[in-house]
């Protein structure tokens, strides 16, 4: 399985690749497997094919190997061809370059056979010098932006891991604990939980995108939120400024949903969603879990929507997911849905939050591969 995974990522990584790069690449292949062209008038020196012919059945043997090459990365179905191509290639070669005076009836002059010999093997060695020197040139070239790109991602996921570490800690009546998975090498998930203003702000977003940019989008939602809440914004306000931050980007696909809770010490608390998923709520003692629903559009589409105020009491468990966890899916194309984690989360409702995030991230796991970041956010209530 490893293996054919990383021959998978190789063969993407070609078939990515701008023409202007490849080039050298499939150049190299050409020069190569030219040599064959060569090889093949050794095979039949004593018929003294023309020079010409054996530059042309080696230029011929460099491109069939280049379009086996194309065909492997970009279009399979288009091997047959390929072997056709060759095929015809060996044919018009036997039929047309080869053929020359009988060696039986007309034996070749010892230095003739000599200097063909030594036609082919500078061939040859012409064409793996070529070879060596192309691809000694597309790996320096790919090597430094491989390099350059590692460096890039690294930092990338350095910055990750400050902006949204995983946290398990207790503030003044609360416990919190917070987790994202990214799918890739950078999420653009945020997971975050503050105190501002004597109340407890908790929020996560799923930002549009995968990689370094929604990683650079999910640093600015954070933030903007951050600033606007430390400068006594309440969730409206919040959102609305995260909405003309989106906004101004000018880029229809920049957007992210969020659920955001902010909870105060006497037992009140305002919640507000923007195109995301419910926030679950475990009532201490109960067996059915209730649902804050979503909104309003996700942030980028300006809306005015009021936060919806509750009340919570010592015990009670609010649970917000990113999509990534609801999404997985099996083999046959089943996603996990909310219903099968709120089963777990009454289950387990008492029991440490670490131990019910852990218990989510394996039944994700189970179900199926991690496509999309998946970011779990726990808050109880003491």
């Amino acid at each position: 399985m490893k293996r054919s995974r990383r021959g998978g990522d190789q063969l993407r990584h070609l078939r990515r690749l701008p023409w202007s790069r490849a080039a050298w690449f499939y150049a190299a292949v050409g020069c190569l497997f030219s040599t064959f062209g060569f090889l093949v008038d050794l095979g039949h020196i004593t018929r003294l094919a023309p020079w010409s012919a054996v530059l042309i059945m080696a230029a011929g043997s460099g491109l069939v190997a280049c379009l086996y090459v194309l065909a492997i990365v970009h279009q399979r179905f288009l091997i047959p061809v390929v072997v056709a191509a060759q095929i015809g290639l060996v044919f018009l070669a036997d039929r047309f370059l080869l053929p020359g005076p009988d060696p039986h009836v007309h034996p070749p002059a010892l230095h003739a056979i000599q200097s063909q010999a030594v036609f082919d093997a500078l061939g040859c060695l012409a064409a793996v010098i070529a070879s060596y020197v192309l691809f000694f040139i597309f790996i320096s070239r790919e090597g430094v932006r491989q390099v350059r790109l590692d460096t890039e991602i690294g930092l990338a996921r350095e910055i990750h891991e400050r902006l949204v570490p995983p946290f398990a800690r207790r503030v003044d009546g609360f416990e919190l604990m917070g987790r994202s998975i990214p799918s890739s090498e950078v999420g653009g998930d945020l997971v975050d939980a503050f105190e501002v203003d004597s109340a407890l702000l908790a929020i996560v977003a799923d930002v549009s995108g995968h990689g370094v940019p929604a990683e650079t989008l999910m640093a600015m939602v954070r933030a903007a939120v951050r600033a606007r809440a430390a400068a006594g914004d309440s969730l409206e306000q919040t959102f609305a400024a995260v909405d003309r931050l989106l906004a101004d980007l000018d880029r229809p696909d920049k957007f992210a949903t969020a659920a955001a809770l902010r909870l105060k010490r006497d037992g009140t608390a305002e919640a507000l969603l923007a195109g995301h998923h419910p926030i679950v709520i475990v009532r201490a003692g109960a067996r059915v879990a209730e649902h804050l629903e979503n909104a309003r559009p996700p942030l980028g589409i300006p809306s005015a929507m009021a936060a919806r105020e509750i009340r919570y009491r010592p015990g009670d468990l609010f649970a917000i997911f990113t999509d990534g966890f609801m999404e997985v899916a099996d083999r046959g194309g089943h996603m996990l849905g909310l219903e099968a984690i709120e089963a777990l989360l009454l289950e387990r409702s008492s029991a440490p939050l670490e131990e019910i995030a852990e218990a989510v991230v394996g039944l994700a796991r189970r179900h199926g591969p991690i496509t999309d970041d998946q970011t779990i956010l726990l808050v109880r209530a003491m």
